[in-house]
């Protein structure tokens, strides 16, 4: 069976079974991490695509090896064990623990948006409304920004934030906006004090 994925660039992956009655899967990718004898992330993609449209070639499979097939030689290079069931805990304990945080993330997002009117007069060495709103929506979300704001630390909290809030890592495309928006708010207003 062969596929193709996309990514900066288009890799090949060949998965072959020696015959029906085997248990074991060989595969293959022509990415760099495949040609250094590494089972690489499109092969992984691969198998799941294979076991959700054709199940039946997974049928009895409980290994697989990394073997050079994709360039003809059909040369096996190092063999993986199945999966334990200490592994498959530990791997569906940390995808709990990355769901309860992104919820965690969501939730005071949602706080912040009932409460974001909800804030004290200014006075005169306060920054502009919306850079203070800017401020909260980083408190809220676990980074609480000091004043004088650092740039190094706004920056920090924005990657943090972008690796939850982005569309690729589960968030939507709202959230990023948002935390972009607010980025923006500070960057300017910081510009602004160092004028």
């Amino acid at each position: 069976m062969q596929a193709y994925i996309r990514g900066t660039s288009t890799f090949k992956i060949i998965l072959k079974s020696p015959n029906v009655e085997s248990n074991l899967v060989l595969a293959d990718c022509t990415c760099p991490a495949a040609k250094k004898g590494n089972l690489c992330k499109h092969i992984w993609a691969a198998l799941l695509k294979t076991e959700k449209d054709h199940i039946d070639f997974l049928d009895g499979k409980s290994e697989i090896e990394k073997s050079q097939i994709a360039n003809g030689t059909n040369k096996t290079t190092a063999a993986v064990r199945p999966v334990s069931e200490a592994q498959e805990l530990y791997k569906a304990k940390q995808a709990e623990y990355k769901k309860l945080q992104y919820q965690k993330q969501k939730l005071r997002a949602q706080e912040f948006k009932k409460n974001k009117n909800v804030h004290a007069p200014l006075t005169a060495n306060q920054p502009p409304r919306a850079a203070q709103e800017a401020i909260y929506f980083f408190a809220n979300n676990g980074f609480e920004l000091l004043m004088p704001l650092d740039a190094q630390a706004l920056g920090a909290a924005k990657k943090k934030l972008s690796r939850i809030f982005h569309p690729d890592a589960g968030g939507t495309h709202d959230e990023i906006q948002t935390l972009n928006a607010n980025f923006d708010i500070l960057v300017n207003y910081l510009k602004k004090q160092n004028v």
